[in-house]
């Protein structure tokens, strides 16, 4: 039987005034258990917190949309398993729109 996974996100939004943080969730079983991450934060989305703010568009490997940094390593979150620890973060080095939301201008897949 599968444990909860700890997924722990980065979050800031400029327009706030507020620093940046992370929020961690725990997540059960059928949140990420054989999913891609990109299903792993809808999940969190539409179960813990609606006010999470991340890119989902093809979910299919091609547009770049959902690129972000998970376990400091560059990835699509439409491509890469779900794991039982996970930070996700923005890509480094781009404009933060909010929480995973970066300025997709000269992004490279």
């Amino acid at each position: 039987m599968s444990k909860n996974a700890i997924v722990k996100i980065y979050r800031f939004d400029p327009a706030s005034g507020e620093s940046e943080r992370y929020d961690t969730y725990e997540v059960p079983p059928e949140g990420w258990v054989g999913l891609r991450v990109l299903d792993t934060l809808k999940y969190i989305y539409e179960k813990f917190d609606s006010g999470l703010s991340f890119r989902e568009s093809c979910y299919q490997r091609l547009c770049g949309a959902c690129t972000m940094r998970i376990n400091n390593k560059t990835v699509l979150a439409c491509d890469v398993e779900s794991t039982e620890e996970m930070v996700i973060e923005p890509v480094p080095g781009k404009r933060i729109i909010k929480d995973l939301v970066v300025d997709l201008e000269n992004l490279e897949k």
